[in-house]
């Protein structure tokens, strides 16, 4: 809360021309976050010491916090005015721009104060607001005003691998391939194992049409660094040139190392064409098709949209319908809508293409379990345990379900050896639910019972 105008006016009676003793009371209200009387304060010094950039900053400090922010923006740009390597205004008023959707401002005063951090032999901070400066500039996707900031900054700093990297990406973006290969190849005689630098020289010979240099940057890129859209790249390199076999080696590697890439699953299938080998180039379409379409189907699902999400699925299964996990995330959204056997119905098709999916199996025996077919339950956890032994043993919750259809089923002795499996494994969470488990009715006056979870 503010001080009133009286007591300010007392206190101006008693400073005078003490220029101190308003400035440590403004910094005073600063920790008391009393801003209104802060920003009073810092107007008396400003009074007498107009030029004293860290009171202008103080001043832009309290009107932020006060949610002036135009008038901080005036506070922040004075004292960055007076003194220009003072970064702490600068990043606040950057930030302040940039919320208010400023950027042609942000990026001008970057610019500006690059410009002055240079006349003051600060070379490597000028490069910092250089990029920061290009960084505005490419909010509002002007390419020609982010490549004049990294010219600025590559005139500073000549050496810089990752400036020119960049400068070569935007100029690749303007088409500008000649120019773009120049600032690529200067990158890599300052840094010539830079993988990630020849896979976009790579890109930028492929956008050219110079196919087989692109492959040449391709390989030298793999040679430091294996990655699957390398590979693609090449494909589509190699495709060019009507080299069809070799194209479709590189996205099968592409593909080997990433293998929900749906992009070079699709760009496999044209080579395949081409050679006139039309059901394997279906099957490439049809898993391209699956692996781009599930992610939105998971998304539909995980935001409550389930009726859509189930539509895509559809979709997917009726062009491969033995997608295994297609089924599994079906089955998980009809049993958000309570269609409970068609779920079930799901899970064994999961099962049914991929037996050895344990998330299959545990999550048909928590539907069982839920349905009451307690003996159905047991089943499936049990098919867990089978075939991936290391599931339950950080998982307590597999044994504790498998205890709870137990109790249910009046197996007692089964239910307290399952039990007490699961508190082994997690001796907090565990013990606490048990304590309530309505299906734990039959084993809780058990004398077994209370030694395993402990005294209530």
């Amino acid at each position: 809360m503010s001080s009133n105008s009286n007591e300010h006016e007392q206190q101006s009676a008693s400073y005078g021309d003490h220029y101190l003793g308003w400035l440590n009371r403004g910094l005073g209200l600063m920790e008391s976050e009393d801003y209104d009387a802060a920003i009073v304060a810092f107007d008396q010094v400003l009074q007498i010491q107009p030029n004293n950039y860290d009171v202008w900053y103080q001043r832009g400090l309290a009107l932020e916090e006060l949610g002036q922010y135009e008038e901080a923006i005036v506070s922040l740009c004075k004292a960055w005015e007076l003194k220009p390597d003072l970064d702490c205004a600068y990043e606040l008023l950057d930030t302040l721009l940039w919320e208010l959707n400023r950027y042609e401002e942000a990026a001008q005063n970057c610019e500006k104060a690059a410009q002055a951090l240079y006349l003051l032999n600060f070379n490597k901070k000028a490069v910092v607001y250089y990029r920061k400066a290009a960084d505005a500039w490419e909010q509002l996707g002007n390419d020609e005003k982010i490549v004049a900031c990294y010219d600025k900054a590559l005139e500073l700093v000549y050496d810089d691998a990752e400036l020119w990297r960049v400068r070569a990406n935007i100029l690749q973006r303007l088409h500008k391939y000649t120019e773009a290969i120049e600032s690529i190849n200067k990158s890599l005689e300052i840094q010539p194992n830079d993988y990630e630098v020849w896979y976009l020289r790579g890109n930028i010979y492929l956008d050219l049409g110079s196919y087989q240099d692109a492959v040449a940057s391709y390989d030298k890129s793999l040679e430091l660094h294996e990655y699957y859209d390398t590979w693609n790249n090449r494909g589509l390199a190699l495709e060019k040139q009507g080299c069809y076999e070799q194209a479709i080696a590189s996205y099968d590697k592409a593909i080997e190392e990433n293998p929900d890439y749906f992009v070079a699953w699709q760009n496999r299938s044209y080579p395949l064409n081409k050679l006139e080998r039309f059901d394997e180039a279906q099957t490439s379409r049809d898993t391209a098709f699956v692996l781009q379409r599930r992610p939105l189907g998971n998304q539909l699902s995980n935001s409550g949209r389930y009726e859509e999400a189930i539509e895509i699925y559809n979709q997917i299964t009726d062009i491969k319908q033995d997608d295994y996990l297609t089924w599994y995330y079906k089955g998980t959204a009809l049993e958000k809508l309570q269609r409970y056997e068609e779920a079930i119905y799901c899970y064994h098709q999961t099962i049914k293409y991929k037996s050895d999916y344990y998330s299959g199996w545990y999550s048909l025996g928590l539907l069982f379990m839920n349905m009451n077919k307690l003996e159905e339950a047991l089943a499936s956890f049990n098919e867990v345990m089978k075939l991936h032994p290391s599931y339950y043993s950080y998982d307590y919750q597999l044994y504790y379900n498998q205890a709870r259809c137990l109790a249910l089923l009046n197996k007692k002795d089964l239910a307290l050896e399952s039990l007490q499996k699961a508190v082994k494994i997690n001796r907090y969470e565990c013990p606490r639910k048990a304590k309530s488990e309505a299906a734990f009715a039959s084993i809780r006056d058990d004398a077994r019972f209370q030694s395993i979870i402990g005294k209530t």
